[in-house]
């Protein structure tokens, strides 16, 4: 079985970017969406001051309906006008259509002939990335500010989605150094990953990763914040991921990203 087989070999690069059951529901403090993300923007009511400690995240929906939501993926990730906490641009290289060759490289796969088994099995459908930069790049890292990376992928239908939230659990948990946070969970499956690596820049502050992965009907995401260790928390990485979910259960506008990529690449059969 593919899912088998993936649990037992899945590993993680340190810098790379890429459960739960119940019924509470609640708002993030974070702003409420735009269209817009091609300008740079200052973050207009941040939940906390750059540099101060992170409220911790309590909101959202934990458990829930099993949605099967419609592409693009575009629609549930996140825009410049969701960014809070500081001042942020986009990245374009790293905010991309991810088509079926695209999730083939991802880390979970020992090589193209099981993603490609992988991808048939699952039903992937396409996936989309996209990256928020600080203002100041590792000059504003240094004093409290993050990098956001957030990546969401949909499938054909539950099954699918739940056996590739499964292998990137595994993919998040066999790194050395990884540790699994304690976080409230989100969606109907949540997870919150932590791994340090090495310092920022010429500094003595450790590089540090939050990963937050949830799967919501047919969509599995994971947002990853970094940043400089004591200035970036779990928290910060779930009050995102539930912008991204209130989108999913349609508690938020879910726009498209402009522009948004349309090519295509073939994946090999397996």
């Amino acid at each position: 079985m593919i899912r088998r087989a993936l649990l037992a070999a899945a590993a993680l690069s340190a810098a790379g970017v890429l459960a739960a059951c119940g019924g509470d529901s609640g708002e993030s403090g974070l702003p409420s969406t735009a269209a817009v993300q091609t300008a740079t923007r200052a973050a207009s009511t941040p939940a906390a001051p750059i540099g101060t400690p992170w409220p911790a995240s309590t909101g959202g929906t934990t458990g829930g309906a099993e949605v099967i939501l419609p592409q693009p993926a575009a629609y549930f990730s996140l825009l410049l006008s969701d960014m809070s906490g500081g001042d942020f641009q986009p990245n374009p290289p790293e905010t991309y259509l991810v088509n079926s060759a695209r999730f083939a490289l991802l880390g979970q796969f020992q090589n193209g002939k099981v993603a490609a088994a992988a991808i048939q099995e699952w039903g992937f459908l396409e996936g989309w990335n996209t990256q928020f930069d600080p203002l100041g790049q590792l000059a504003a890292v240094v004093t409290g500010g993050y990098y956001v990376t957030v990546a969401n992928y949909l499938f054909k239908d539950v099954a699918g989605s739940s056996a590739a939230y499964d292998s990137f659990v595994a993919q998040y948990t066999r790194p050395t150094g990884s540790q699994q946070a304690t976080v409230k969970q989100l969606a109907n499956e949540s997870a919150g990953f932590t791994i340090e690596n090495g310092t920022v820049g010429r500094s003595s502050l450790p590089n540090v990763y939050h990963r937050f992965l949830f799967r919501r009907g047919n969509m599995v995401a994971v947002v990853q914040v970094n940043g400089a260790g004591p200035y970036v928390s779990m928290d910060i990485a779930r009050d995102y991921a539930v912008i991204m979910d209130d989108k999913a259960l349609g508690k938020r506008p879910a726009n498209l990203p402009t522009p948004i990529p349309t090519v295509q690449v073939a994946v090999p059969t397996p």
